[in-house]
């Protein structure tokens, strides 16, 4: 199974994410309608990071989300569930488009 993005940041550094879907993923006509973010910390179940929305790109071709906070030598697995206007859904952990390996440092 290939690994998912690593990315490292600092505890207070706001940090953006985004993703692209072209096809064959997406039809010509077909759209991203909504993105939902769920973050898995390797510690305390209670040392979240700061959840916000997913923003989708006005063609609907694309989404970018800030992933902010974090504690010092914490990892975050952050997986990306996305739906189509289409009715797909690109949420599979195995996928690394749809999952990122934030590294708090």
């Amino acid at each position: 199974m290939p690994t998912p993005a690593i990315i490292n940041k600092s505890p207070d550094e706001k940090y953006p994410i985004g993703k692209v879907y072209k096809e064959p993923d997406l039809d010509t006509s077909e759209t991203i309608s909504s993105v939902t973010v769920a973050i898995t910390p390797t510690g305390d179940a209670n040392d979240l990071a700061e959840v916000g929305s997913a923003v989708i790109a006005s063609d609907g071709k694309s989404f970018s989300w800030v992933f902010e906070k974090g504690r010092t030598e914490y990892d975050y697995e952050v997986q990306f569930k996305v739906t189509t206007s289409s009715g797909k859904i690109f949420q599979n952990p195995d996928l690394t488009r749809e999952k990122v390996l934030v590294k708090v440092k």
